[in-house]
């Protein structure tokens, strides 16, 4: 109802208008009437009751039209909705309808489109199964010439091994006798070369002893004892010098006796021994030198 009233909002306004329009003159019409004096006649008294009566009878009678044609509009406004919703409705089955037409049809095109994928692929794997099998006899037919090949070449390279085989063996006689001479000839040069070393590590420690006594000499020529310097006090002196002699550092440890007068006059007299003794053969000059200091020796 409440839709309808919207959808002929101006119709049904109207026709409400008009309706309170009619009972506003209805109404007017009754108040306005003269009343009859009461010494007229009855006659004036029914014919103004019976024109009353007649407009009432009007009224209502337009009222009636009014709202006769108001309900055939209703009703043929009614039937129009109905009609459209029941268009609406079969064209809500059909869309629905076409919609799953097409689905199915979508879904057939799809299996068909899988069924021809699968048909394509059967036949690939076929053809490659049979270009396969067509590679493998030929393969086959392959290897079998070969191993009648290899058959028939097997027979000659038995025989040019076996004449091989004798030649290697030949040699491999002539070989190991090489081998034992030569053996000999490195087992003596090795002999020789050791004994070589040995007389040499032998010159160089003699060597070696005869620098450390000079340089020991040269200390203790420049050497002055102190009073408190007992007999028999040593101290251990570690010396760093360049190629030339030159005394780059002097560290004197390990004294007996007054350690620190010790051990001044042994830092002195080696600052003053410097440049020290040239080494007899540069195989035995060192950097760092380590000598113990006695100045009774």
């Amino acid at each position: 109802m409440l839709r309808l009233v919207r959808e002929n909002l101006w119709p049904f306004v109207i026709a409400l208008g008009l309706h309170v329009a009619l009972i506003a003159v209805l109404l007017v019409g009754m108040d306005s009437a003269p009343l009859p004096r009461v010494d007229e006649a009855g006659a004036d008294q029914v014919r103004i009751v019976q024109a009353r009566a007649v407009r009432e009878r009007d009224i209502v009678a337009e009222m009636r039209r009014i709202q006769e044609r108001e309900r055939r509009r209703r009703v043929r406004e009614r039937e129009r909705q109905r009609r459209l919703e029941e268009q609406a409705r079969r064209a809500r089955q059909a869309r629905l309808r076409e919609q799953r037409r097409l689905a199915a049809l979508r879904k057939r095109q799809a299996e068909q489109r899988r069924r021809l994928r699968q048909q394509r692929a059967r036949e690939a794997a076929l053809r490659r199964q049979s270009l396969a099998e067509e590679r493998r006899l030929a393969r086959l037919r392959k290897q079998r010439q070969q191993a009648e090949k290899q058959r028939q070449a097997a027979a000659k390279r038995l025989a040019e091994l076996r004449a091989k085989k004798a030649a290697e063996e030949r040699r491999a006689r002539e070989a190991a006798a090489r081998r034992r001479r030569e053996a000999e000839m490195r087992r003596a040069m090795e002999a020789e070369e050791r004994a070589r070393r040995a007389a040499r590590q032998k010159q160089l420690l003699s060597l070696r002893q005869k620098y450390m006594l000079r340089i020991h000499d040269a200390v203790k020529r420049h050497w002055r004892r102190p009073p408190s310097v007992r007999k028999g006090d040593t101290c251990v002196v570690l010396v760093r010098q360049i190629p030339g002699g030159e005394v780059v550092s002097v560290n004197v440890t390990k004294c007996t006796g007054n350690a620190v007068a010790f051990q001044r006059s042994v830092r002195t007299a080696v600052l003053k021994a410097s440049p020290l003794p040239p080494p007899p053969d540069p195989a035995v000059f060192d950097r760092d030198i380590r000598f113990t200091f006695n100045p009774e020796n």
